[in-house]
């Protein structure tokens, strides 16, 4: 049975956590703040992206084996984000991190992200 229970944002945590996953809209944030806790955290970091797609944009038809079998481990971090794999995810993770912004916010980095990408000619991953 899983517990929930909502923490004081201002709090320090109970514990360390171990399995964490970084949800919210596009544009809120999620792989920066799951870089940052990496980090902080010392936690092997989970990129569902890299898993997810293959050249041009395609999905992987082993997603989700390669999320369960990346997941098996007992400390990681990753953004919560493919309806597929969210289930596996919630029932493994330890703590989720909820980025609850307004939508004026998460719009405004949406278009300034991709604004940046284009002036600076970013290449996207399997964009190939």
């Amino acid at each position: 049975m899983v517990t929930l229970r909502m923490l004081n944002p201002a709090a320090s945590l109970p514990y360390r956590p171990d399995r964490v996953l970084v949800a919210g809209a596009s544009g809120a944030g999620k792989t920066t703040v799951a870089g940052r806790l990496a980090t902080l955290l010392k936690l092997p970091r989970i990129e569902l992206d890299g898993l997810y797609y293959r050249p041009d944009w395609t999905p992987r038809v082993k997603f989700a084996t390669d999320v369960e079998r990346a997941t098996e481990g007992p400390r990681w971090i990753t953004e919560w984000h493919y309806p597929e794999v969210n289930g596996l995810l919630a029932r493994r993770a330890d703590l989720l991190v909820w980025l609850d912004y307004p939508l004026r916010i998460t719009m405004a980095s949406l278009v300034l992200r991709t604004l940046l990408r284009a002036l600076h000619r970013e290449v996207l991953r399997n964009l190939a």
